[in-house]
């Protein structure tokens, strides 16, 4: 009888040791589970977080622009230096008149071609492609030459009046197309048909801005009040309409 106590009491003592043995492996796994667990929890909020930042983060970019009577003068004035100056050349849209873009004169808007980016001297370009052009050695030695691949005006028109060329009503320009070079040519202007503008007011209504100004009508010497209407994409103005409100009696 006490050999079978002390055998049931080995026994127990030993389940009891081997409980005691097993704990530290057992609480050594669920701590390293935990941690395995914080640490992708923590990730998981990072990402997070990164992410939220971004989304909330506005979309901007370097040409946003907003027309007011702070910057209007500089922007419609005539700016020659930089990079692509040409898109610059806001002022020349408001030289003739239209109801809608199709109704430019273009030998107005394209009296400067496109800037010095496309300017040529008598050296620069071939004696076959000059006269295949219409134009002459002498006139180009002089004054220089305006070479638009049909390519770059197409975009710039697009860009300016969201037209290509062959959209506008009156296609009659001081550029004419040769086939041959794919490109419209002509004399470099070396005078200029600016005057002074003196802008009254401009308000923005959806995305369309209205500004009204004086200028002075060229062939009468007379104070004229006008209207244009424009967008703005991308910093780079896209016109509507430019109208003559009233003029001086």
């Amino acid at each position: 009888m006490k050999k079978s106590t002390l055998i049931l009491v080995s026994c127990l003592l030993l389940a009891f040791t081997g409980c005691d043995n097993d704990e530290p492996a057992t609480v050594a796994e669920t701590s390293s589970q935990t941690e395995a667990t914080q640490e992708v929890t923590a990730i998981t909020e990072a990402a997070t977080v990164t992410e939220d930042t971004v989304a909330e983060q506005p979309e901007t970019t370097e040409k946003a622009m907003e027309v007011t009577m702070d910057n209007i003068d500089e922007i419609f004035s005539f700016d020659d230096s930089g990079e692509n100056y040409y898109e610059n050349f806001n002022c020349l849209f408001l030289f003739c008149f239209y109801d809608k873009p199709s109704e430019m004169d273009l030998n107005t808007i394209l009296y400067h071609g496109l800037g010095k980016d496309y300017n040529y001297s008598v050296e620069e370009l071939s004696e076959d492609e000059i006269l295949a052009a219409g134009l002459n050695i002498e006139g180009v030695e002089n004054v220089g030459a305006v070479k638009i691949p049909k390519d770059k005006l197409d975009d710039y028109l697009m860009k300016k009046t969201g037209l290509k060329t062959g959209e506008f009503d009156n296609i009659d320009m001081k550029l004419k197309y040769n086939e041959q070079y794919d490109a419209y040519y002509g004399y470099r202007s070396t005078d200029t048909i600016l005057q002074p503008l003196e802008f009254e007011s401009v308000e923005m209504n959806g995305d369309v801005y209205t500004a009204v100004y004086k200028s002075m009508d060229m062939l009468t010497g007379s104070e004229i009040t006008c209207q244009v209407q424009f967008k703005v994409n991308d910093g780079i103005l896209q016109f509507i309409s430019n109208k003559q409100l009233s003029a001086q009696d």
